[in-house]
């Protein structure tokens, strides 16, 4: 093909190197175009839409020609109508999109570099009216040359390079990032739209070929290859540049596709991104040498069509005749980091041959395995696949061819029946004729390491009778499954047999499922929708049994003493069996019951060491036989001792137990994780015996993986009460010492709970000091710290009744306060000292005692005796001194001589004169008795008032 692609180049070279640089007599058909060459740069300035006749067109080695266009939308059609190809070996340059129309062809050459919003270069011409309407339609005429490019084309993001003619090649680079690139090998090619290229090719000759020897890439974008012939020997990558932005590369032949040793065709996804999709299409597809195909992404596997999609069942992908992958040959669609692996499909109608590896993995971190498919009319699959997935689920591989022989070799299918053989397996075109299809006993055990693995032969586009045979024995170690489909029947003529957690599920359409060696699995299901299922070999060893039959011979299974339940395995649940066929299951060991066991008319019976019924088992007009004795273990005890007889009908299959952790039972079925699995997720199943438990925790919290099972600090002061929260938070001790530590507001009683009950434990810590509340009495709980106000009165000198009881000064302004008479001094004291601080409120006023010289205390508040007859007009002095009527009386009382002085003796003393006054007043005026009265009558105040008032008369 490299010679070919030379001569295509070669012949180009030779026809337009004279015209190399050299452009005349151009024609504007449509629009408006302006020429200017200044030196060796040609310029080009055109309104959208423009049309230029060239009778040649080619730009020379250090030449540059560039269209100066309104937009990047814009466009500029160039059509040569001269005889000679454009050899492009300088600089093409536009800001817009430039179609070259060249009917002779097109070479960009070695060293030569295009930098355009858009590039079409086609042999194939188009008419001027679907150019101005938008509509991608070429057809060839006369003469259709080749569309060659060596050297350089790129456009910025989201711009197109599409190279059309009978005839394309690449050995140069295309880059076109998020943008689309389509090289289309044929007579007529029609883009239906150009931003979504469902390129309609039409070939109407053999040689119509495009060939990628170089580098075509278009970063989150979309590449097409189409031809009769296409070859991909060099690099075509539409991996992702943006996230969300999947790449979509189609390589399609009407003939034959080939991507050959050394090639790389990608459409990967980065970031958190999945991966692209990937199509393969052809009448012949082959993968030579070390071709590699990669559609994986970091957060998913894309998708891989080599030949058609699944079963060949959709119609918008043409199926091919024939698919190859060379032993060297990968093909990933795997989730890198997180997600589900991929899907990858090689399919064709006629032989698909794999021997190369495929694989779809789950995401290391999550994600479960993806799904692959090798199918055809005849199938030799002896490739490699892998589905695995480190933390999720396994994938799918899918066989589907007509007939299957599973042998050793040829020779062995052949000695069971095989008819045809494959002479030259390692080529790309077969020359033997198969008809029926061989897969390798080591090619299906591989696959069973790595994968769910599907045998069907009921492909649509075969012409055999869809038979399945196992001719050599098959052995896997993982608990992986194999399922048998067949279009016609199945016959087991070598031993099955599988690890711990295997299934095995046969399935016919037509036909009967038969068996001469055992099979050793622990869940089997068989399905015969047409047919009987006879699996009698006595050295069976199954622990879970399901099936259905609608044939005479019914559903018969014997067993040797492996403890055998009867329930949900695979897709079937219980054993069915319509018709007039019987059931008839026979074990020596335990048999338990967990589904239905039914019949429509055939008798039933199921014979067992041991039988346990937990279900029914009914004929609808058969005989119904039951034998055995019931025994079996109960799921606490198989939990605490798996080994126990009869535990394997008790406890549920690995395969359940992967599916869903919380069945009953799995704990003791699915491996025990390590300690620090569960430290980093506790969540795990089986992590329940692999942790300490709470009552150990809560005694020895620092036990190792007790962090995960202790509740948070923060769980703990929300709902101190939770379990084990007594080694989480720090004790009360703790909190009495350090109130401020970290939990201990869960830990102290409330402050409202300390001030209803200060005794409670704690409450030291949460009540203010007797010194703070000494200091400030009105802080909150001080209530309960400061002693009462009746203990201060009966003890006042108890510590803090100086802030309970109330100042001498409110006590001496409102004496009757509470709590005053212990603040106060006694009216003892104050009459011992009157002049102690807050006496003033404790005696009785100086009115009291005039009123009352009586009183208690009044003996202190009036004036003494002395000191009135020393000066008998302070007050007071009333309520001291005798009154006048005493000293009349009794003039030698005490006090008198101030009340009523002593008379002088003689004519001339004042008494004298003033007693003949008084005389003479009485003897002349009417009054005289009143006044006397009054003299004598009133107290001692009032009478110095009725001194004056005799003063007064005597005066006038």
């Amino acid at each position: 093909m490299k010679t070919t692609h030379a001569i295509i180049a070669g012949a180009l070279l030779a026809t337009a190197v004279m015209l190399a640089g050299g452009a005349s007599a151009q024609t504007v058909v449509n629009g408006q175009a302006s020429f200017q060459q200044i030196g060796n740069v040609r310029t080009i300035t055109n309104t959208p839409g423009t049309i230029i006749q060239w009778p040649g067109f080619s730009i020379g080695a250090g030449e540059v020609t560039r269209f100066v266009q309104q937009n990047a939308a814009s466009a500029v059609l160039n059509r040569i109508t001269g005889q000679e190809p454009s050899l492009i070996l300088g600089a093409l340059q536009s800001n817009g999109r430039v179609f070259l129309v060249n009917p002779n062809g097109v070479l960009f050459g070695a060293g030569s570099r295009v930098d355009v919003n858009g590039l079409v270069a086609s042999s194939l011409t188009i008419s001027n009216s679907d150019f101005l309407a938008g509509k991608m339609n070429f057809s060839a005429g006369a003469v259709a040359g080749h569309v060659v490019n060596q050297g350089s084309i790129s456009t910025p993001g989201g711009g197109q390079v599409i190279l059309i003619a009978p005839q394309v090649g690449n050995s140069g680079l295309i880059h076109s990032p998020g943008g689309e690139v389509v090289l289309a090998a044929g007579r007529s090619v029609k883009l239906a739209d150009s931003q979504n290229p469902a390129l309609h090719v039409v070939v109407s000759a053999p040689q119509d070929q495009a060939v990628n020897l170089g580098q075509i890439v278009a970063q989150s974008g979309r590449i097409g290859i189409f031809g009769n012939l296409v070859n991909q020997r060099g690099l075509v990558s539409a991996d992702q540049a943006a996230m969300g932005a999947n790449g979509q590369i189609v390589l399609k032949a009407s003939g034959d596709l080939l991507l050959e040793a050394g090639s790389l065709t990608s459409a990967s996804g980065a970031g958190d991104s999945t991966g692209g999709t990937i199509h393969l299409l052809g009448e012949r597809v082959g993968l030579t040498g070390n071709a590699r195909v990669d559609a994986s992404g970091q957060a998913g596997g894309g998708t891989v069509l080599i030949g058609g999609d699944y079963r060949g069942q959709n119609p918008a992908i043409a199926n091919a005749k024939q698919v190859y992958v060379s032993g060297g040959a990968t093909i990933r669609a795997d989730a890198l980091a997180s997600g589900n692996g991929g899907k990858v499909i090689a399919w064709s109608d006629g032989t698909t041959r794999v021997y190369g590896s495929i694989s779809a993995r789950g995401g290391a971190q999550s994600g479960n395995g993806g799904f692959v498919e090798t199918s055809g009319h005849t199938l030799d699959m002896r490739g490699r696949v892998d589905t695995r997935a480190p933390n999720g689920r396994t994938g799918t591989l899918l066989l589907d061819p007509t007939n299957l022989y599973i042998a050793n070799d040829q020779a062995s299918a052949a000695s069971a029946g095989m008819t045809g053989s494959d002479t030259s397996a390692e080529t790309f075109v077969a020359s033997g004729p198969v008809s029926d299809s061989l897969l390798t006993v080591a090619t299906l055990e591989a696959a069973l390491a790595n994968n769910m693995v599907t045998v069907t032969t009921d492909n649509a586009s075969g012409t055999g009778a869809g038979m399945i045979h196992v001719v050599n024995p098959v052995t896997w170690a993982s608990d992986t499954g194999l399922t048998l489909h067949a279009n016609a029947g199945i016959e087991i003529n070598a031993a099955l047999t599988g690890g711990r957690g295997s299934r095995l599920e046969l399935y016919t359409a037509s036909g009967n499922i038969n068996q001469t060696a055992p099979l050793s699995v622990v869940a089997l299901s068989a399905r015969a929708d047409n047919g009987s299922v006879n699996l009698t070999h006595r050295d069976n060893q199954v622990e879970r049994l399901a099936g259905f039959a609608n044939g005479a011979g019914g559903f018969n299974y014997r067993g040797n003493g492996t403890p055998l339940v009867i329930g949900m395995a695979g897709p079937e649940d219980g054993i069915t069996s319509l018709g007039s066929g019987p059931i008839n299951v026979a074990v020596t060991g335990d048999l338990t019951l967990q589904s239905p066991v039914s019949s429509q008319a055939g008798d039933i019976v199921l014979a067992a060491g041991n039988f346990d019924n937990q279900s029914t088992v009914d004929s609808v007009s058969g005989r119904v036989t039951v034998q055995g004795a019931v025994l079996r273990p109960s799921l606490a005890d198989c939990i605490a001792n798996t080994a126990l007889a009869g535990c394997t009908a008790v406890l549920p299959i690995l395969a359940a137990c992967q599916a869903d952790p919380a069945i009953p039972g799995c704990s003791a079925v699915l491996p025990p994780p390590t300690l620090d699995a569960c430290i980093a997720a506790p969540a795990t199943s089986g992590c329940a015996a692999v942790l300490p438990t709470l009552t150990q925790c809560t005694i020895a919290p620092s036990t190792a993986g007790c962090s995960v099972v202790l509740p948070t600090l923060a769980s703990c002061i929300a709902s101190p009460t939770l379990a084990g929260c007594a080694a989480v938070l720090p004790t009360l001790a703790q909190c009495v010492a350090s109130p401020a530590l970290a939990g201990c507001a869960a830990v102290l009683p409330t402050l409202s709970q300390c001030i209803a009950s200060p005794a409670l434990a704690g409450c030291a810590a949460v009540l203010p000091t007797l010194s703070q509340c000494t200091i400030t009495p009105l802080t909150a709980g001080c209530s309960v710290v400061l002693p009462s106000l009746n203990a201060c009165v009966a003890s006042p000198a108890l510590a803090g009744c100086a802030a309970v009881l109330p100042a001498l000064s409110q006590c001496i302004a409102s004496p009757a306060l509470a709590g005053c008479t212990t603040v106060l001094p006694t009216l003892a004291q104050c009459v011992a000292s009157p002049a102690l601080a807050g006496c003033a409120a404790v005696l009785p006023r100086l009115s009291q005692c005039v009123a009352s010289p009586t009183l208690a205390g009044c003996s202190v508040v009036l004036p003494t005796l002395a000191q009135c007859t020393a000066s008998p007009t302070l007050q007071g002095c009333s309520a001291v001194l005798p009154p006048a009527s005493i000293c009349v009386s009794n003039p030698a009382s005490p006090g008198c001589a101030v009340v009523v002085p002593p008379v002088q003796i003689g004519a001339n003393s004042p008494v004298d004169q003033a007693l003949n006054a008084t005389i003479n007043i009485i003897n002349t005026s009417g009054n005289g008795t009143a006044l006397l009265t009054q003299l004598f009558t009133q107290p001692n105040d009032a009478r110095g008032t009725a001194d004056a008032s005799i003063k007064k008369t005597f005066c006038n």
